[in-house]
């Protein structure tokens, strides 16, 4: 008998199989979990990580760019000229779910076109377009747009006297300028998407604007920064201030005279730049037509009478042939010519004097100058100094170079070059009228820059804008580095040209008399030009711009004048009784701020000058 513990013959090799089989199955599916549990989570953190912490930062750090504040600009006393303000755009809200919300959109349009300067049927039309298309709200640009604080006041007032609701004025940051016209055309403007578009704005924008900034700061889920928190980031970096030449109270004498001209004169145009002529430092200029910068939509000239317009300057350019035939010693007070007529057989038709074809008879060159005498700029010019000298001192004189040429650096955009003859090429009779200013193009600018180093020491400079500028942090107000400038003629030269100048105007036969002031010694030069139509190429009768350089006191001048007008309405038969009532009136009245005493030479070199607080 087999005993029963035997029974089944023991442990079955079978079972004992198919239990290894199931352990290591499951052993299998167990490592091939965990390594598929490890290897997302290697997964998650190596390649998603920086995503997912990407995501998640984002929702409790809030990040921002931040506009940099722009430098301002200032005259050389500390007086603001441009500087940034709260600004503030004009939304009307249409949503019937806002607390307020326009109603009666005729009557909003009605109190809104008044108060913006805009027309009504603008303002109407931007009003039922939006209702139509059930937006939320709607603007008003350009009228409503980036509104200053003053113009803000009076609208709201003007809304609430209509009882008119539902508009509303969203935050911003606009560019102010206080005195409206004021020197117009050099300080530009910065439009309102700020930008700067012109003048000095946009020359000096690299300076003016800054460095935009990006901070984050983490916070809850409801944006509240959390506390104790740290700003984290780049912050905006403010723009620098920039001090320049000019001064506000000049400048105001300069912007009246002119006003006051424009009206009596009803003239093309007028400009006037005050300077001094030793260091070409601009104190003022202004033109008309001119424009507001805080309006800047309206202007309606665009080209910069100072560095973009070119025009022939008349008798004023004879300054300079006067100095070149000076310094080659080709000039002598007491010889004598003919005036009246220049007529060698090269020159056709003849030159002729501004009196009449008798001119004044034989007379010394000096009493030629004093009489804006052509035909003895073209003995100086043309027959002495001859045609590759003469070239030579126009060309180095500067008046076919940009007005910034020396300095290499531009800060009114839109400067152009002057223009002269290619002298190698250009008929005598061409030559010659470029001792007299005429067959050549100045800029005001440019050709202030050469007729004020004629009359200073000889040294052609760059004019001056910018004082000086100053860093946000310190307070260190750095200046521009200073060019030496080019030396055309001698000190002793510029002195015999400021000598015979003064006759100009002291003389009662000079062309300036007009332009005396009683008490001040003042040298100048008169300019009549005869405009060229540009369909003909042809001079017209009757069309002229008038102008005078002028300086005092003549010793040793403290500032210099320019003024030129383009086509009076009013007839005229010479620049004194067009242009000296304006000279007139600003030297009264510029003189005294300059320390030039009545019956004195002003005050010394270095005294009395006009500084940056």
């Amino acid at each position: 008998m087999t005993p029963r513990g035997d029974v089944g013959g023991g442990r079955n090799p079978g079972n004992a199989r198919r239990a290894f089989r199931m352990a290591t199955y499951f052993w299998g599916v167990f490592v091939a979990f965990l390594v598929a549990v490890i290897g997302r989570v290697l997964y998650v953190q190596e390649v998603l990580g920086p995503q997912l912490l990407h995501a998640a930062t984002e929702q409790w750090v809030r990040s921002r760019e931040e506009e940099a504040p722009r430098g301002s600009l200032l005259d050389r006393n500390g007086e603001r000229l441009a500087y940034d303000v709260p600004a503030f755009d004009v939304v009307a809200l249409l949503d019937p779910r806002a607390p307020e919300h326009v109603e009666d959109l005729e009557a909003t349009a009605r109190v809104l076109a008044r108060g913006l300067d805009a027309p009504e049927e603008a303002i109407l039309r931007t009003l039922r377009e939006g209702r139509e298309q059930g937006r939320y709200q709607v603007e008003f640009r350009p009228y409503g747009w980036k509104l200053l604080p003053h113009r803000k006041e009076a609208l709201e007032e003007e809304l609430r006297r209509a009882g008119v609701r539902g508009i509303a004025f969203r935050p911003e940051v606009g560019r102010y300028y206080p005195k409206g016209e004021y020197a117009a055309y050099l300080l530009g403007y910065v439009n309102r998407d700020g930008k700067a578009e012109y003048g000095l704005e946009a020359g000096l924008d690299a300076t003016l604007r800054g460095t935009r900034g990006k901070t984050s700061i983490p916070t809850d889920n409801r944006g509240v920064p959390l506390p104790y928190a740290e700003v984290q980031g780049d912050p905006a970096q403010p723009g620098k201030d920039v001090v320049l030449t000019l001064d506000v109270r000049l400048q105001a004498i300069l912007e009246e005279a002119l006003r006051e001209a424009d009206e009596e004169l009803r003239p093309k145009g007028i400009w006037a730049v005050l300077v001094d002529p030793w260091t070409m430092e601009v104190l003022a200029a202004a033109a008309r037509p001119t424009f507001d910068p805080n309006r800047y939509e309206e202007i309606s000239e665009y080209t910069n009478p100072f560095v973009g317009k070119l025009y022939e300057p008349g008798s004023t350019f004879k300054v300079l042939t006067l100095a070149a035939a000076i310094e080659e010693g080709v000039y002598r007070d007491d010889d004598t010519y003919q005036a009246g007529v220049y007529a060698p057989p090269e020159i056709s038709p003849p030159i002729r004097d501004w009196s009449d074809p008798r001119g004044w008879g034989k007379i010394t060159l000096r009493e030629g100058i004093v009489r804006s005498s052509n035909v003895a700029a073209v003995i100086l010019g043309y027959e002495r100094l001859g045609r590759e000298r003469l070239a030579r001192y126009e060309h180095a004189f500067g008046v076919d170079e940009l007005p910034f040429s020396l300095t290499g650096h531009a800060p009114l955009p839109g400067s152009v070059r002057g223009r002269l003859p290619d002298f190698a090429a250009a008929p005598p009779r061409d030559v010659a009228t470029t001792t007299y200013g005429q067959g050549l193009e100045v800029t005001s600018f440019g050709l202030v820059r050469a007729l004020s180093a004629a009359v200073t020491d000889g040294v052609l400079r760059d004019p001056v804008l910018v004082k000086c500028v100053r860093d946000a942090d310190t307070g260190t107000c750095t200046p521009p580095a200073a060019s030496e400038g080019r030396r055309v003629v001698s000190p002793e030269t510029a002195a015999k040209v400021r000598e015979i100048l003064a006759d100009v105007v002291a003389r009662p036969e000079g062309t300036g008399h007009a332009y005396a002031v009683e008490g001040y010694r003042i040298g100048g030069k008169t300019g009549t030009a005869q405009k060229v139509d540009p369909g003909t190429g042809r001079y017209e009768a009757g069309r002229y711009v008038y102008s005078f350089y002028g300086f005092l006191p003549v010793d040793r001048p403290r500032f210099a004048l320019y003024i030129a007008v383009d086509e009076p309405e009013r007839p005229a038969e010479g620049s004194g009784e067009v242009v000296a009532p304006i000279f007139r009136k600003v030297v009264e009245q510029a003189a005294p701020l300059l320390g030039v005493e009545r019956g004195g030479s002003g005050s010394p070199e270095g005294e009395g000058r006009i500084g940056v607080r």
